[in-house]
């Protein structure tokens, strides 16, 4: 299965984050190309920095929850908590 998966981080050091998840990526699937680098201003949420965006386009073996839950997985070893819907990460 083709996805496109959206990356954004404006917490600690966007860049080294943005770049450890596709390491982390990389590692559980095929990713087949990943756009340059981003910076955009926060969109409605509280008030909080900048963030850091790129998608990579990926070809996964995984089943579409299987694929979700390793999402999620990368984001937690990453320490997302998701305490403040549209909050920073």
């Amino acid at each position: 299965m083709k996805a496109v998966i959206a990356l954004g981080a404006n917490l600690g050091n966007p860049q080294e984050n943005l770049d450890l998840a596709i390491a982390l990526l990389r590692e559980a699937t095929d990713v087949e190309i990943v756009s340059s680098y981003y910076s955009t201003a926060p969109v409605g949420g509280p008030e909080q920095p900048d963030y850091l965006n790129a998608v990579c386009l990926i070809d996964s073996e995984l089943p579409a929850m299987d694929l979700l839950s390793l999402l999620h997985g990368i984001e937690k070893s990453l320490g997302r908590e998701r305490t403040v819907h549209w909050g920073p990460r």
